[in-house]
Parts: C-alpha cells; sequence; structure tokens
C-alpha cells in the first residue's frame, strides 16, 4: 500500500498507519512501536502481539483429543487455558488409561511460560486453569529454534546408538522428545502471535519447526518400533548417520547462509533418498517406513532454505 508523506512540525515528517492493522494490534495513541530500518526500507512493527485473552475445553468431551487441543490453544496465542474434567473419567493417553487430571497435568507440564494457576470447581465443573506466567520475546525465536534443532541432533544420535549399541537409553529418547515438542509449540506461538522478524517469511518458518517436529516424530517411532522388533538390519545405521550429518548441516545453513554448500547439500540428500529406496523400498516393515518419511521431511526442510534466501537470487 502506498502512503504519502505528512509534515508535523518544523522538522518532522510522518507516514500515517494503516486502521485494520492498528486495530489488529489494539494500538493506542502515545504507545511505542519499533522502527527498523533496512536499506531503502523502513519495517514498522507493533510490540504487541496478537494474544487471546482465554479459552475453556471440556477434557472428557474430547478424549485422547485433548493434549492436541490444549497444545494447539497454547500454540494459538491464548494466556489462560481452562480444562473442565471428571476426578472418576479415565481416558486414553499415550496408549494407555489415564485419569483426565494426569492427562491435563502432563500436557500443561509441556507449555513453556504457562504455569498452573487454580485448581476448583465452578458450578457443578471441576477446572483446572493455567496462565501464561511470563510474556513471549518473539526475539527469542532464534535461540529456541537453534536449540530445536540441537536437541534433534541428540535425539538421532541417540536413536543410532539405542538400536546398535545400547538398549537402555529408550527413557532418554523420550525426554529429547519432550524438549523439541516444548521448543517447536513455543516457536509456534512466537510466529502466530508475532510473526517472525522477517515477517514475509513467516509461513515459511512454520513450516521448517513443524517438519522439524515431524522428524523426531519418527526418530522416535523408529525407537519404538526397534523396542517391539529387536532387530534391525546393519544398512540401516548408514541412513541414520546420514539424517544427522544433514541436520546438522541444516543447521549450520540456517545460521549462515552458503549457498554452494546448499546445493552440496540438496545432492546429498536426493542421492541418499534414492539408494534408500533402491535398498529398502521392498522391505516393508515400519522401521523402514519411519526412515524414508525422514529422510523426506529433511528434503523438504531443504526446500523451505532455499525460500529463507530467495534473495540470493534476486536480478538486480
Amino acid at each position: 500500500m502506498n502512503r504519502k508523506i505528512l509534515r508535523i512540525g518544523p522538522a518532522t515528517l510522518a507516514v500515517s498507519l494503516p486502521m485494520k492493522w492498528v486495530r489488529k494490534f489494539g494500538l493506542k495513541k502515545g504507545e511505542e512501536i519499533e522502527v527498523e530500518e533496512q536499506g531503502s526500507i523502513i519495517r514498522v512493527g507493533a510490540r504487541k502481539g496478537v494474544e487471546k485473552e482465554g479459552a475453556i475445553v471440556d477434557v472428557g468431551s474430547l478424549g485422547s483429543m485433548a493434549p492436541k487441543v490444549i497444545g494447539m490453544l497454547y500454540k494459538a496465542g491464548y494466556r489462560k487455558i481452562k480444562a473442565i474434567y471428571s476426578p472418576n473419567n479415565e481416558i486414553i493417553y499415550k496408549g494407555k488409561k489415564t485419569s483426565e487430571i494426569n492427562v491435563v497435568k502432563d500436557t500443561l507440564d509441556y507449555l513453556n511460560g504457562m504455569q498452573l494457576w487454580e485448581i476448583g470447581n465452578s458450578r457443578k465443573d471441576n477446572i483446572i486453569t493455567s496462565l501464561e506466567s511470563s510474556k513471549v520475546n518473539p526475539k527469542e525465536f532464534d535461540n529456541v529454534l537453534a536449540k530445536l534443532y540441537l536437541h534433534l541432533i541428540a535425539q538421532g544420535e541417540q536413536v543410532r546408538d539405542f538400536l546398535f549399541y545400547n538398549t537402555k537409553i529408550l527413557d532418554e529418547i523420550y525426554l529429547t522428545e519432550r524438549l523439541i515438542n516444548q521448543s517447536a509449540d513455543f516457536c509456534i506461538r512466537i510466529l502466530v502471535v508475532y510473526g517472525h522478524e522477517r515477517y514475509d517469511k513467516s509461513f515459511q518458518f512454520y513450516d521448517i519447526v513443524t517438519k522439524l517436529e515431524s522428524t523426531a516424530d519418527k526418530y522416535l517411532q523408529i525407537a519404538i518400533e526397534f523396542q517391539k522388533e529387536k532387530k534391525v538390519n546393519k544398512e540401516i545405521k548408514i541412513f541414520i548417520e546420514k539424517t544427522i550429518e544433514f541436520i546438522s548441516q541444516l543447521n549450520s545453513l540456517y545460521l549462515k547462509f552458503k549457498y554452494e554448500k546448499l546445493i552440496d547439500l540438496t545432492k546429498n540428500v536426493e542421492k541418499a533418498i534414492s539408494d534408500y529406496e533402491r535398498e529398502f523400498k521392498s522391505k516393508g516393515n515400519l522401521i523402514n517406513y519411519h526412515l524414508h518419511g525422514l529422510l523426506n521431511d529433511i528434503y523438504e526442510i531443504v526446500e523451505k532454505l532455499y525460500f529463507l534466501n530467495s534473495e540470493y537470487f534476486k536480478d538486480d
């Protein structure tokens, strides 16, 4: 959109803000906004995010979907989440029957920046309330994303060791999965409430975070299937080590973009997928299935890095 420059004093020029944007962030006269110079472009950002005040969920009616809905509300930016539960009811959670209150507690423990605020009754309902304990700082996004990459590399190494060296570290894999989910959810909350500082790339950052989380899920599923089967093809180790190296390179390229290295990574991931399909596609067990999906998730993250660095292709 275009705006005319206005003179409001002897030495002051101003540009009006779009009212739709002002209303969206609830901005008022006298409040501060962020102004950042980027070459010939001036970026104007609201310090406020698009937060939502409160939400309430009925755990009993949602059943096993309740943890996902509570997590969704957190990622959507709600500051207060109330959960209605029945002390006598159980639902299936992580494959086991668990009381509704334990499901709520375990889910709330995952949510960075939220704390258990109140347990009480409202009319006939039992309610647990979780409240935001500290404001989300959008500038933390890159730090948390860096941690997400490092947790994912650690999880890949744990899964490799679990399959081939040490069968007693499944609990560590689960704990790392928890750290990854916490980091991913926090990143998504920032993107939904504030957007990324590079606002036009927010959607691509969202895709990267969800793909990294999906990769972690597949590492965990590989470990779970191995726990059941107690056997794995030795050649699988080569491909798991490749995925760890690929994720490490993705992290390096995110921190410091180098086009030639991204091209090399693209070719190496494509070759790994091709080699894997030739070697294992006909061997239809679930470990092979999840590893194939993991390689394809990595390839999709590689694609997103091209988008994040699309300025490289600009024709001056």
